[in-house]
């Protein structure tokens, strides 16, 4: 895993900085865990396995990593043999950035910069970050924000 410097990364991966979308890009998710987050590294397998199908079919995916030097975060990707994007946000630009209260947490940003709303089965509601553990490996559920991202609504 490289972690090159955070801005960078994530301009590269998503076409977003601290300050916003800079270019038109494919449409991306950012998903914000941390290693000391246990339902964040009890999903993250599932999400990398969600991550490495929504990679293929266009959707630019990139983990970041919150509260967290950087050595933890390589070492728990190697432990997880996580194959996606990782960047760590080591000083909180993206976290606040999103409105990034608990984890995990993943947005959705559309073709043109926008966070999408995404559906919240928790909470039943229309919200523009979904917090909170996901069914990643249940193909149909997960197929659906990858669809709502390919179709920008």
């Amino acid at each position: 895993m490289t972690t090159p410097h955070l801005l960078l990364a994530l301009l590269l991966l998503t076409g977003c900085t601290a300050a916003g979308r800079q270019s038109s890009s494919p449409p991306a998710l950012l998903h914000f865990w941390a290693t000391w987050c246990t339902v964040c590294i009890a999903e993250m397998k599932d999400f990398n396995a969600f991550a490495e199908g929504a990679i293929k079919r266009g959707v630019k995916v990139t983990a970041v990593a919150i509260e967290d030097e950087e050595t933890q975060v390589k070492e728990a990707a190697e432990k997880l043999k996580l194959t996606l994007p990782i960047v760590v946000d080591s000083d909180d630009s993206y976290k606040s950035r999103y409105g990034v209260r608990s984890l995990p947490a993943t947005i959705a940003i559309d073709q043109e910069g926008r966070v999408l709303e995404i559906y919240d089965s928790f909470k039943g509601e229309w919200v523009k970050t979904v917090s909170g553990s996901r069914a990643w490996a249940d193909e149909g559920k997960a197929s659906v924000l990858v669809e709502k991202l390919l179709n920008g609504r």
